[in-house]
């Protein structure tokens, strides 16, 4: 008997044009629970561990679209969060930090990052990546956010991408 597991994915998309620029593919059972978008704002992206009671930030502007995903599957967050990356990678995003629970800072960086609440989103502490990377523009640098936990056996959330400029 295969025990399928639910999978969070949260994407964060800053982009300068448009959030319609970013082409990420997801598995086809994935299934969008919320969306959020703001045609000006600014946030603040994680760039590196919370260490010393702090969490390295850089702040962007412009277009920000949010949205949290669910999948069922027996996939690792490592097998969920891979193809994203690569996906990124071949749209000329860079890396800008990537970690996994723990070496994140655990509950002290979670916390400080700014993910929707239960029930769109669920963050197993002791299982979840996070990636953010950035791809400059001609019109300024586009970042994108995505942290993947598994819950209750697999979860997959996506923030959603941010393109600002920073």
């Amino acid at each position: 008997m295969s025990l399928l597991r639910s999978l969070s994915v949260c994407l964060v998309c800053q982009l300068p044009v448009s959030a319609n620029a970013l082409d990420l593919q997801l598995p086809s059972n994935a299934k969008l629970l919320f969306q959020e978008g703001k045609a000006a704002d600014s946030t603040e992206i994680a760039i590196g561990p919370f260490a010393n009671g702090d969490l390295p930030e850089l702040e962007a502007e412009g277009e920000i679209l949010r949205q949290a995903w669910s999948l069922q599957s027996n996939a690792t967050t490592l097998q969920t969060m891979q193809p994203l990356r690569d996906q990124l990678a071949a749209q000329d995003y860079q890396t800008l930090y990537s970690c996994f629970d723990s070496e994140c800072g655990g509950f002290d960086f979670r916390f400080e990052l700014d993910v929707f609440p239960a029930p769109y989103m669920h963050v197993n502490l002791f299982d979840f990546r996070y990636l953010t990377v950035r791809r400059g523009t001609p019109k300024g640098q586009s970042y994108v956010e995505v942290l993947v936990s598994k819950a209750g056996g697999t979860s997959l959330s996506r923030e959603p991408a941010t393109t600002a400029t920073g």
